[in-house]
């Protein structure tokens, strides 16, 4: 239903694999300092990054924490709110 009440050309760039044309992804992610969090979804099963996504990201930002649901699609993640604050509340602690 959401894709329906898109304008018409809204998804081209995407469709047409030009929605990254120009940008100097590895140049924008070596620019991120702040420590990142990163929830992955199973790629088998949907999820939004593969893993040499994942590969790729970790190589340009320094410091990354990825947190997997293994076997869980790009739906399910949500379905998980606890898991996910659990991580959100341990990612956020300081550390001395």
């Amino acid at each position: 239903r959401c894709s329906f009440s898109l304008a018409p050309d809204t998804m081209d760039p995407l469709l047409e694999n030009r929605m990254f044309e120009g940008l100097d992804r590895a140049q924008m992610l070596d620019q991120i300092t702040a420590p990142m969090l990163l929830f992955l979804s199973d790629w088998d099963k949907n999820g939004a990054m593969r893993p040499e996504d994942v590969d790729f990201v970790r190589a340009h930002v320094r410091h990354l924490t990825v947190y997997g649901f293994p076997g869980a699609d790009h739906m399910l993640i949500f379905g998980k709110a606890d898991e996910i604050i659990d991580q959100m509340q341990r990612f956020l602690q300081p550390t001395n």
